[in-house]
């Protein structure tokens, strides 16, 4: 007996290593295999915030709104190619609308020099399409981790359409009654934007990513705007920020 384990024991460690390698090899082969992003397509949904400024000249407006309604949450749609393991373009999509309303009061001199009080108020609505072209770089050397760093980068269109709405109360000298003016005008502008900056994702498995990101974006262009068929330019240096956190979905075997 004492012969057969003094037999069997060197023998049993030196064999060991090898089943172990044997055995665990595929598996971890495997694992890293899934681990590595190899479907060629994805897209995606997220909850996004914020939004690249427009050029319009009356999206900045210095003045708080009376009233502002607006959802600070839009949905984000995204598509992308996986160029290469770490490479990666995406297009994306937003819709957002904003109505501000703000109420004054003006005071005028009539001929017989009464002064008259005068209600009015004026608003917005901003309708805008975002849609960012953005280049997607993977940081980190290690594509089997789960949570992965990348940098965002590109160019992110916004075209914005806005309805422009004045009303003042001219009271009449003989009537109990004032008359309304009433002023109307639409205002389109389409912006060009340069975007920098980091994203975050986590694999929850070989086809489903957690993904966060959080973008500047920089107006390059002098903003063209149309006002009723006249052309109208402006600018602004301010850069805007947008995030968002959602899910994305990869398909297709390379």
């Amino acid at each position: 007996m004492t012969t057969c384990l003094r037999i069997f024991l060197p023998a049993a460690a030196l064999v060991l290593p090898f089943l172990g390698s044997a055995q665990t090899s595929p598996i971890s082969q495997g694992k890293a295999t899934q681990a590595i992003p190899s479907p060629r397509f994805y897209v995606g949904l997220a909850a996004a915030t914020g939004s690249a400024a427009s050029p319009d000249g009356f999206a900045g407006t210095p003045t708080t709104p009376t009233t502002r309604n607006s959802i600070s949450v839009l949905p984000r749609f995204t598509a992308g190619w996986q160029v290469l393991p770490r490479l990666a373009v995406q297009l994306s999509a937003q819709y957002a609308q904003q109505n501000d309303t703000y109420n004054f009061v003006e005071g005028r001199v009539d001929a017989n020099g009464q002064v008259h009080q005068l209600p009015g108020s004026y608003g917005f609505r901003f309708h805008s399409v975002i849609a960012p072209v953005l280049v997607r770089y993977t940081l980190i050397n290690d594509l089997a981790r789960r949570l992965q760093l990348d940098v965002l980068g590109g160019v992110t269109f916004v075209h914005r359409f806005t309805q422009y709405h004045n009303v003042v109360n001219i009271p009449a000298p003989d009537s109990t009654q004032a008359p309304i003016t009433s002023v109307d005008y639409d205002r389109s502008s389409t912006g060009v934007h340069l975007s920098l900056g980091p994203s975050l994702r986590y694999r929850l498995g070989s086809q489903l990513e957690i993904t966060a990101d959080v973008v500047a974006n920089y107006l390059v262009n002098n903003g063209t705007a149309t006002v009723n068929g006249y052309v109208a330019t402006t600018s602004t240096t301010r850069p805007s920020f947008t995030s968002s956190l959602g899910l994305r979905y990869r398909f297709g075997a390379r």
